[in-house]
């Protein structure tokens, strides 16, 4: 058992918050495959909510290729095999071709192209509830799996479950934190959403008074102030949201410079207007690039935006926005302005709940949010800032290819 507590070792820096669970799968996963020289591995998780297990992630041993299943609607169901038999907490063990049964053969094949020869399956548990399964197919050069193959198997599942039972714990914890600031915050910044519906009042007393004498021109006004409130309390509402939800990306294959070209032509107006001019370098080389594109378009949206204001603020400017592959598998994105830039005071703050330099023109969720999203993505988002020389926000994006 020596060479297992070795591989648990190996495994024991994944535990740290810091790693995508997914990192430590993938490791899991060579390590199965190396140990038990089987030609086949993979992970299916227990969804409590769906009381259904869902294929997460598997791995190839001869070319080494790991594949991983969507978190979004697209989610793969296991079938009622073996790995069903599994999830009553019950192993499979060393099942031969015989006795392989239909619905095994014909989910291998289809979904992941193996004609089952032998299967392991075990349970992975933490505090005797299941958390997923493990499925090793076709032990090299035998018929079955030994009993100390499932020995092995049982060690790894059960430290796999800790580590996703104490992600699962940390996100849960993680939430509860964010909503109890969000919910301070509110409180806090509830003379903001007060003003707001006064200003909206303010715009309906006023269109009521231009329609009662007829007056037109007093009548936009009024509308227009009660649209212009009506737009902010809905940016506040739908930033809430965003922020107290959690939620997974959505991941697919994406073109990140049409997402910045998209946005470049949606605030292009506004910024002419103002003297603001937007300034794209797009690295054409960049192909489809794994991540959830609606929540990197809002990103960018709050971070060009905010860099049109500062240049607006300071009488018009440049806001540059790049795109670049950093290393093969890291996507970077930089947008720059040469703005009023931000204090080192407010440095510290530019993530915090409702802080905002806007005034009443702001939510202080955007770079919130904006940062929930890099989280969720498993990047980074850095912020470097002089004042009156500009702001420069560097993302950088892991590719997530299934």
């Amino acid at each position: 058992m020596e060479p297992i507590i070795e591989k648990i070792l190996e495994l024991a820096k994944y535990s740290e918050s810091k790693f995508p669970i997914d990192n430590f799968f993938e490791e899991l996963l060579h390590i199965i495959l190396e140990t038990l020289g089987a030609e086949f591995c993979t992970v299916a998780l227990f969804d409590k909510a769906d009381d259904q297990l869902f294929y997460h992630i598997a791995c190839w041993k001869h070319n080494r290729l790991t594949k991983k299943f969507s978190d979004g609607f697209g989610r793969t169901k296991i079938g009622i095999g073996s790995v069903g038999i599994c999830a009553e907490k019950r192993t499979v063990l060393s099942l031969r071709s015989p006795e392989i049964s239909s619905v095994d053969k014909k989910e291998l094949n289809e979904k992941f192209n193996i004609v089952a020869t032998s299967i392991l399956t075990v349970p992975m548990l933490s505090r005797n509830e299941l958390v997923g399964v493990v499925e090793v197919v076709n032990k090299s050069g035998e018929e079955v799996f030994s009993r100390d193959d499932e020995k092995i198997i049982r060690v790894l599942s059960s430290y796999a479950a800790k580590v996703v039972d104490n992600a699962r714990i940390l996100d849960e914890y993680n939430i509860k934190e964010r909503i109890s600031s969000l919910g301070q915050s509110i409180v806090n910044s509830a003379h903001e959403i007060k003003n707001i519906l006064n200003n909206m009042d303010g715009g309906a007393f006023i269109a009521e008074k231009g329609a009662s004498s007829k007056n037109l021109r007093e009548v936009e006004k009024g509308w227009d102030i009660i649209k212009r409130n009506s737009n902010r309390l809905r940016e506040l509402v739908l930033e809430i949201l965003l922020y107290s939800r959690p939620k997974k990306p959505e991941y697919k294959p994406s073109d990140i410079n049409q997402i910045c070209v998209d946005i470049e032509e949606l605030l292009a107006k506004n910024a002419k207007e103002n003297n603001v001019e937007i300034k794209l370098f797009l690295d054409r080389s960049i192909k489809d690039f794994y991540f959830d594109p609606r929540g990197i378009h809002r990103c960018l949206l709050n971070l060009v935006s905010n860099a049109v204001y500062a240049c607006i603020q300071k009488g018009g400017g440049r806001v540059n926005v790049t795109t670049k592959l950093k290393e093969s598998s890291v996507l970077e994105i930089i947008v720059s302005d040469n703005g009023i830039g931000i204090s080192k005071e407010n440095m510290e703050h530019v993530f915090d709940v409702f802080f905002t330099t806007k005034g009443s023109g702001g939510t202080g969720l955007g770079l919130p949010v904006t940062k929930k999203i890099i989280d969720e993505h498993n990047g980074t988002i850095e912020v470097k800032s002089t004042i009156d020389i500009g702001t420069k926000f560097i993302i950088s994006l892991p590719n997530y290819e299934q």
